[in-house]
C-alpha cells in the first residue's frame, strides 16, 4: 500500500542492488522516511527539495523511518562511503 500512515514521508520504492542502502541493509522497499538529519519531509516540499534533503553529502545521515508492515518505527544512522 502507498498510504502514508504516519503523515508526509518519502517512500522507498526501490533499493539498488549495489547501492549504499542495499549494502547497509536496513532500509526496505515501502519504508517511509519521515526526516533526514532533523529536516522533516513535509507535504509542501517539492520533489527536488526532498531529494536534496535525503541525498545530503555527509559522512553520516540520521533518518527517522516508519515501516508500515510489520509496524515498526526506528531511527537509523547510515554512514556513506565512496
Amino acid at each position: 500500500s502507498d498510504t502514508l500512515i504516519n503523515g508526509p514521508a518519502a517512500v522507498v520504492l526501490e533499493v539498488y542492488k549495489n547501492g549504499v542502502i542495499a549494502k547497509d541493509g536496513r532500509l526496505k522497499v515501502g519504508d517511509q522516511i519521515r526526516d533526514c538529519n532533523s529536516i522533516a519531509i513535509n507535504k509542501d516540499m517539492t520533489y527536488e527539495r526532498m531529494c536534496m534533503t535525503i541525498k545530503v553529502k555527509a559522512p553520516k545521515i540520521k533518518m527517522n523511518v516508519y515501516r508500515p508492515d510489520p509496524v515498526q518505527y526506528e531511527e537509523i544512522e547510515v554512514e556513506l562511503t565512496k
